[in-house]
């Protein structure tokens, strides 16, 4: 098995009618102001191409926050008849506990994948403004 494409996204459509695919959203890197931060929606996809003769093969996808699992699924790649196929894996709030990175990790028998998301942590620039000075004015008598 080869990978062609390994992606996060928000959102993954499959149009019914051509069978094609379009990614949302792509996800490089996730900022935020602070953590716990919360990743709302998130998709993986996975396109593999078969190499050998592969029919049915059991694969894990493990998503780490540094060195915290967040979330492990397991997944079953079916080739039979294809020599292509995807795997869209959609989950909806992925709760991020700190700074560092999101492995997004794909094992298939004993070969693994691996897909870095940075994650930062950015400073809110509050604007100062300046405050108004209040102007005593004598009434005239």
């Amino acid at each position: 098995m080869k990978i062609l494409n390994f992606v996060a996204c928000e959102d993954v459509i499959r149009d019914a009618e051509t069978d094609k695919v379009s990614l949302i959203n792509i996800i490089e890197q996730i900022n935020s102001i602070g953590f716990p931060a919360l990743q709302a929606k998130m998709a993986v996809f996975i396109f593999i191409e078969k190499e050998g003769d592969e029919k049915i093969i059991d694969g894990n996808i493990i998503i780490k926050n540094n060195d915290r699992v967040l979330f492990k699924n397991v997944v079953s790649l079916d080739f039979v008849p294809k020599d292509r196929i995807r795997v869209i894996f959609k989950i909806n709030g992925v709760a991020i506990y700190e700074a560092g990175e999101l492995a997004i990790e794909f094992i298939y028998g004993e070969k693994s994948d691996k897909l870095i998301i940075p994650l930062a942590q950015q400073a809110v620039q509050v604007p100062q403004t300046e405050i108004p000075t209040v102007i005593e004015r004598k009434a005239k008598s």
